[in-house]
Parts: structure tokens; sequence; C-alpha cells
């Protein structure tokens, strides 16, 4: 996609570095154990320490990698005393509930707790205006494989967001992820027809729970002998095996959705641009 938009950063991981050293010198940042390791590199880069809160198991999940709403409100009880910040995101195209449940709970928590979100996976047809609200900042990229990908980034804060400019835009993304959705389907329709993938194992393979198309998460037992042939295609890849910016170990649930499960991408996938996110 070539749409030129208007951003007021170069990239997500600057914006978010520029917005905690805002806040404070240091802190706590919670993250999803999944995000990728530029945002972690943005906590340390700020002065902040990184930590993690893990994934639902698979069998518990209603999308992948849907965070753990217990794990996460021990961590909060744990720092609610100190200077924190929570990023939230919406994982790989999915729209997670949860999201909404910690939003809804502590947006308006106390003066030193702050939840920042991050929707660069995930933007697209879903309208995300009251979850921008109620964000102290959300972050949209058009840098790497993403829905638009002119480059740089917007950030949105809740105090000052013109509701407007968001919902021109999403307008726009709507279209767009409209037609990849479309191209998406046919090209399971024909992975499918050639046997390649047996979409009737893959229960996240629906839109009702997704948002945008560039990411689908497949069972690993319908392309197991596939697997290899997807990967040097561009076109699948496997969860990423040491998340947590390789600080800790992944939760058992992570390491659940990372020997069952795959990554799937509509189009060849570009490896050297999803970095800048």
């Amino acid at each position: 996609m070539t749409e030129k938009m208007k951003t007021n950063y170069p990239s997500v991981r600057f914006a978010f570095t520029e917005d905690l050293k805002n806040i404070s010198s240091n802190g706590v940042c919670l993250l999803p154990e999944w995000i990728c390791y530029a945002m972690s590199e943005s906590v340390i880069n700020a002065g902040w320490i990184p930590l993690f809160y893990p994934v639902c198991s698979p069998e518990s999940s209603s999308i992948p990698c849907q965070l753990d709403v217990l794990e996460l409100l021990k961590l909060l009880q744990q720092y609610n005393e100190h200077q924190c910040v929570l990023l939230l995101a919406h994982p790989l195209g999915y729209i997670d509930p949860n999201v909404d449940l910690i939003l809804n709970k502590y947006y308006n928590y106390n003066s030193q707790f702050k939840i920042f979100l991050d929707l660069a996976q995930s933007y697209g047809e879903y309208d995300f205006s009251l979850q921008i609200s109620k964000a102290h900042r959300s972050y949209i990229s058009f840098n790497g494989r993403k829905l638009i990908n002119s480059g740089g980034a917007i950030a949105f804060s809740n105090i000052n967001t013109d509701l407007d400019e968001y919902n021109t835009l999403l307008e726009l993304l709507k279209k767009i992820a409209s037609k990849n959705f479309s191209s998406s389907g046919a090209l399971f329709e024909r992975l499918s027809h050639d046997r390649v993938i047996n979409l009737t194992e893959n229960r996240f393979n629906t839109r009702s729970n997704r948002s945008a198309p560039l990411r689908t998460v497949l069972q690993k037992t319908s392309i197991n002998s596939s697997i290899d042939k997807l990967q040097k295609e561009g076109i699948g890849q496997s969860f990423h095996p040491t998340p947590q910016y390789n600080l800790k170990n992944p939760s058992n649930s992570y390491l659940q959705w990372e020997r069952k499960y795959f990554l799937f991408f509509h189009q060849p996938r570009e490896l050297t641009n999803d970095s800048r996110d």
C-alpha cells in the first residue's frame, strides 16, 4: 500500500522511548511477552526496566496470544506503588477482548500508573477509538509490513486526541483491510485446494475476531509437511523461540503456542522491515 500518511514520529519505538523519558528518567514498564525486541529496547533506552506479562494457553484463549488477566493483575498489584507504564497490544492482527477489560478497569487508576496502547499489528477494520480515548498514549505504525507502509508513525494522546483524524483514517483502513482479507481468503482457498493447508483444523482462521489480515495463526498439525516450503517462500514463520527480549524464560503457555502453532502471511514477508515497528 502506497497511501502516504501524515505522521509525527519516524517510528513507534522512537515515540515510545520519548514518551517514557517525558514521564520519568526511570520506572517499570510491563510488556506483553510476545512483543518485538524493538519495543523492549525502547524501554531500556529510556532508562526503564522491562517486565513481561504472560499469555493464556491455546486451550483457554479465544485469540492467539491472548493476555493472561490474572497474571497481569498480580504484576499490577506488585508495582502499583511504582512509576509504572503498562503497554497493551493486540497480537498478530487479532482483537484481544482482555485489552478492553484492563483498560476499563485501570485507565484512571492513579497518577503514577499509565496505560499505553500499541496498535501496530492489529489496526484495520476494528474501531479502536474508544480504547484510544482511554489510553494515555496510542501508537499506529506505517513502517514495515503494515496495511499502510508509507513510513513513520502516529501517536495519539487521550488528553488531546482529535478522534476526527482517527475516524478519517479508520475509513481508509477498513477499505484496505477488506481488500487484503479478500486476497488472503483467495490464497487460503488455493492452498487448501492444493492440500498445503487443512483449514478445517484451524479455529483461528475466522474473520470475526480479527482486525487486520496480514497475519494468521495456523495449527502446525495441519501444515506439517509444508512448513519448510512456506518458510522458504516467505509466507510462513514459526513463533519466536526466545521472546521477552531473552531476559527471562517464556511462560509455559507461550511455549505451547511456539510448539503447536505457526504464523502465516498472505503475501511474502520482508523480514528486514518489521523491526522498525
